[in-house]
């Protein structure tokens, strides 16, 4: 668990564990086969926010929507349908990417374009990956910059890009706003569901909800 230090270390929040989880941790072993990734639910902490709360780890026992780990995979699942199929989500980035357990391991879902990339074999190897470069993981600067600019992000809230990074809107705080739970999921989906898995080149006009 000597790789979990450095994550604890920089924690903002993070959530108890209770025996009341028993049933939650239970529901968790029948989607997930990594132990690892169990017992740091299970015995180190219930979720949390890390790295100036841009890295968030989901809750299995929580009565707050934006971190039940349940209701979140539900949420993802009814806006991304076949787009996120056989992928169980665990934690989200600052800019809401998300990252899931899959048959070909962890992976890093871009919720703007659909996009998956394997980057670990297992939550041990996820927390190294994270480590290794935080900046790109978890979004951190960004975070920092927020607070100073706009003041400290809310726990129900992730950055979105005003113009779509996906035409080109630039990785910076003038281009980004704050938004709840589920609203930053809906938004992303919405422009994933229109360019995901077309042909590079293919003209688009891309439909933006609010």
């Amino acid at each position: 668990m000597s790789n979990y230090k450095d994550l604890i270390n920089n924690s903002d929040v993070v959530f108890a564990n209770s025996k009341s989880n028993s049933i939650s941790l239970k529901r968790l072993n029948e989607i997930v086969n990594d132990q690892s990734y169990i017992s740091f639910i299970d015995k180190i902490c219930n979720g949390g926010y890390f790295y100036d709360r841009a890295l968030q780890i989901y809750s299995i026992k929580t009565d707050k929507e934006y971190n039940n780990i349940f209701r979140i995979n539900q949420v993802i699942a009814d806006e991304y349908k076949e787009i996120v199929e056989g992928i169980f989500f665990f934690a989200q980035e600052i800019f809401s990417n998300q990252f899931g357990f899959s048959k070909e391991g962890i992976v890093f879902f871009n919720i703007e374009t659909g996009e998956k990339e394997v980057v670990a074999n297992n939550f041990d190897e996820w927390v190294d990956v994270i480590l290794d470069d935080i900046s790109y993981y978890t979004g951190q600067n960004i975070s920092r910059e927020w607070k100073e600019k706009g003041g400290l992000l809310e726990l129900n809230m992730r950055l979105c890009p005003t113009k779509p990074f996906i035409i080109g809107g630039e990785y910076e705080v003038d281009n980004l706003s704050s938004q709840t739970f589920p609203g930053y999921i809906s938004s992303n989906a919405n422009i994933a569901r229109q360019i995901y898995n077309l042909p590079d080149g293919t003209p688009v006009r891309l439909k933006i909800t609010e």
